[in-house]
This record gives structure tokens, sequence and C-alpha cells, in this order.
């Protein structure tokens, strides 16, 4: 097959040896040095042009060990990689190596193969995927027959069958990384300073030559002796143990980051890495631990929220999860009782996704439909009928529970009677049930970190679509916002909107 034909991404031209070596002189203070050599070499200065070549040959051997080094690593650990597809062709199933998946071929998803390709689901069965890598969401997507499905992204529970319809550079993470290696090398702080620095040194060293041999044609000096010392005044304002000292203290961080199990291929990232002042990230699952754990109840009818709750037992997300967790407890304990049995299924619903922050359920028994939703509590509150002294109450509630860092999930239900097929548009005229409060503890270690990064003089920012005042308070936890910080941004905002 091919090699464009092939299920493959665009791979990397694999570095030689001989191409790591010449990236060595590439410096501007090494072109300098070189420089140095030749011009002692035509004075027959041959004892400077020793030292200055030992210089450039020290500075070549560190950094060329350092990157084959790390280079051989990174090749050795894609060798480990060798990823499998369970494919389906005239009717036999075997498994094959995920390069030689061809567009046309029928594909097992299962949670133990990546999946392969872009495709089309032939048949699918309780299918989840996580789309992080593509999306940035990690809230788990559900997928059914005819929905399209992506290489790169991971299959988190379920199993169905697909039609590959695009492999290789043609599939969605394909296309992203094409455009990800098109795009041009761009120098670091450092390389821009030592352009800098060289060209200084040059511009001094040639004033300085050019001084001096004026200076000895005033006072009438010989001219042959004058080119001499001109020249070798000029030689000897090059420092020519400071490519050796930046390659050494570049190394040293080099090693250093390797410690932590992270493989820097380029001597001059540790450098860029260095030059960092801001840390931005996530707070669900990365300044948090991401398990959450229910530690409120208030609900109008708990009969009605926990059948909810029930119902979502198809359901993936750590959200969904945790309320069952906790609902399972309770009933353990005995504090529910007989709604725990209800005869109740699921006969359609709407999964939750980042726009609309909310699931919805619609639960038939005998007695009807109930239409259940949960998620965002003010995005409920819109939707529902609740009168305007209520409402407040109820943001009373939920701004307290978020004071104390809790995530806040609110309920609400109706009653279904279309026999249609449930959309958006039914999801109004609610009746408001009540709130639900977990907890997500801090990660061990997080704090720390944190102090390590601001005495390093890098500043911290904590990313969260969670809700607003929730964000506040693991800020205040984590010593980020203090509460003279938190007026000052509270009526700076406030203002703004008047």
């Amino acid at each position: 097959m091919d090699q464009s034909q092939k299920n493959v991404l665009v791979q990397e031209r694999v570095v030689s040896p001989l191409s790591l070596l010449v990236n060595q002189l590439k410096s501007p203070l090494v072109f300098v040095l070189i420089f140095a050599a030749l011009i002692t070499t035509a004075l027959a200065e041959y004892v400077d042009t020793l030292f200055i070549l030992v210089a450039i040959a020290i500075n070549s051997a560190l950094g060329f060990y350092q990157e084959y080094k790390a280079e051989n690593t990174l090749q050795q650990l894609k060798k480990l990689i060798n990823p499998k597809a369970v494919i389906v062709r005239n009717g036999k199933k075997f498994t094959i190596e995920l390069a030689e998946v061809m567009v046309g071929d029928i594909a097992e998803l299962t949670i133990e193969h990546q999946i392969p390709a872009d495709g089309e689901l032939v048949e699918a069965m309780g299918l989840t995927v996580n789309e992080a890598i593509l999306t940035g969401e990690s809230v788990p997507v559900h997928k059914s027959h005819g929905d399209m499905i992506y290489a790169g992204t991971r299959l988190l529970t379920g199993h169905g069958y697909m039609k590959v319809k695009s492999i290789g550079g043609n599939t969605s993470i394909g296309k992203i990384g094409a455009s990800v290696s098109s795009i041009s090398d761009t120098k670091t702080p450092l390389q821009h300073q030592l352009g800098k620095l060289a060209r200084y040194l040059s511009i001094i060293a040639a004033l300085c030559a050019a001084l001096l041999f004026l200076v000895g044609l005033l006072y009438g000096y010989e001219l042959s002796e004058i080119s001499t010392t001109a020249v070798a005044v000029a030689v000897a304002s090059i420092p020519e143990g400071l490519v050796v000292t930046l390659t050494v203290i570049l190394a040293v961080g080099m090693q250093k980051v390797s410690k932590q199990q992270a493989i820097v291929r380029k001597l001059l990232a540790a450098e860029t890495l260095g030059s960092v002042t801001t840390v931005c990230v996530d707070k669900t699952g990365t300044v948090t631990e991401g398990v959450l754990n229910v530690v409120q109840e208030d609900f109008i009818d708990n009969d009605l929220a926990y059948r909810s709750i029930r119902l979502s037992e198809n359901g993936s997300d750590p959200l969904e999860i945790a309320m069952r967790q906790w609902l399972e407890k309770k009933h353990s304990s005995q504090v529910v009782s007989g709604s725990w049995e209800v005869s109740e299924k699921v006969v359609d619903g709407i999964p939750f996704n980042s726009k609309q922050k909310y699931t919805a359920l619609l639960g038939e028994s005998s007695g009807g439909k109930i239409l259940y939703l949960f998620g965002a509590p003010e995005v409920l509150l819109d939707k529902s009928t609740i009168d305007k002294n209520s409402r407040e109450l109820w943001e009373a509630r939920i701004a307290e529970y978020a004071s104390k860092g809790k995530k806040v999930i609110g309920f609400a239900h109706k009653e279904y009677k279309e026999n249609k097929k449930l959309s958006k548009k039914d999801i109004s005229q609610l009746e408001w049930n009540g709130l639900l409060a977990l907890d997500d503890p801090i990660r061990q270690g997080v704090i720390e970190s944190i102090r390590e990064c601001q005495s390093a003089g890098i500043n911290f920012k904590m990313i969260t679509g969670d809700y607003l005042e929730t964000g506040i308070a693991v800020m205040k936890q984590l010593g980020l916002l203090d509460e003279s910080d938190h007026a000052r941004r509270w009526h700076r905002d406030n203002r703004c909107r008047a």
C-alpha cells in the first residue's frame, strides 16, 4: 500500500545525527567564534585557534549529546506504540494494524481499541465518546446510528460498528496535525538575545580594532604590528566561554526536566519553558480531584428528584455517576424508600452539552410521561414558571452553596403529553424542583505547586465553566483571591453592567 494511502498521520521526518550536529553550529555566537578562529589561524596564532576550536567542540558535543539522547528516547517510545483495529471484511472479522485500515472498512468499536479513523456509525449500543481532543470539551458525547465518530477521540462506554469514511491525513485530527506542522519555527527569546549579543560583540570588536589601528598609525607603528595587535584585541573581546556556559546551563535544565518524566527535544526548549510567565489551568480535574461527592440536597419533591437520578443510569458523565452513587448509598441505608423501585423507563432524552447546560430525560410509566431535567440552575430557572420572589430565594441558596466552593445542580420537571420526538422547544414551562450541591476537593499538592509558581514569578490563572461563585470560592481556597480582590471585582463588574 502506498504511504499516502495508509491510515497514518503526517509523520515528522526523523532527524539524523548529522543534522543534530550541524544544528549545534547555527548559533550566532558560534559563528563569531568560527570567524575568530579563522582570523587567529591567518595570523599564525595557533594556540588561540586551538582554544577557540576546543570551546566550539565542547559546546557542540554537549548540545548534540543531550538532543540525540532525547530524540532516540522519543523514537524508542514511538516503536512501543503499535495500535490495532478490529475490521470486518467479506463477513470475516480479524485484527490488523491501524495503518492498514482502508476507506469502506467496517471497524468494530470497543473500549480496548482506539477509534481507527473517521466514519459513520452503522450500529451503536450505549455508545459515549470523549471528544476533548477535537472540541476541548471533556463531557461525554452520546452517539447513535448514523452519527459521525472521529479518529483520536476515545470510546468511554458501549459497543458498535462504524463504516470508515476518511483515513490518515484526511481525518479531522489529521487535518489539525497538518495545519500545526505547517507552522514555521519561531526563534526563542534566548535566540533573539544571542543574535543581538553577537551583533553587538562584532561591532565592538570591529570598533576597538579600528581605533587601535588609527592610534597605531598616529604614533608611527609599523603596519604589520598595528594589524596584528588590532586583530588580537578584537579576538580577545569575544567571550569564548560564554557559549559553553550557556549550553551547560541549558543541559542542566534539560536534565532536571527529564527527571520529571518529560522529554525535551531541543536545548533551547528548556530556555523557552523557563520564560513562562503565566500558567492557565482548568478547575475540574486539574485544580480539583474531579471526583464529585454529593454533600447537600434541597428538593421540593424528593421523589421526583430521585427518580430523575435513577433514570440517568446509562449516562457516563462523572456528575451523573456521583449522583447515582449517592442515591444508591441512601437507598442501601433505607433513607430512600419506594421511589427506588418505580417501574419507569427512559423513552427519549437530550444529552448534556456545554451550550444548553442541562440533561433532559423523558420517563414513561403506567402513570404517564414525565420530563425530568437537571443541570445549570440558572438555565433551568429561566425555563421554569417559578415566581419572582421564590426565584430570588432559590438564587440566594445557590449563591450560598457556590460561595462554599460547591458545584450546584438544579432540578426541574413537567408532565409530557406529546407523542412526537422530544426537542429543545419542549424545554419550557418547567416546574422547578430544587438543588443538589456537590463537593470536588482540591487536588493534593496543587496549593504547593501554585506557591512554587508564584515564587518563581509565574502568574497562575484558573479557567472554569462552573458557577461564578463556585470558581471564586475555589480561588479563595487556593489563596489566589482574597476578600478585598473579590469586593473590587464585584464593584467593577456591577459598575460595568450599570
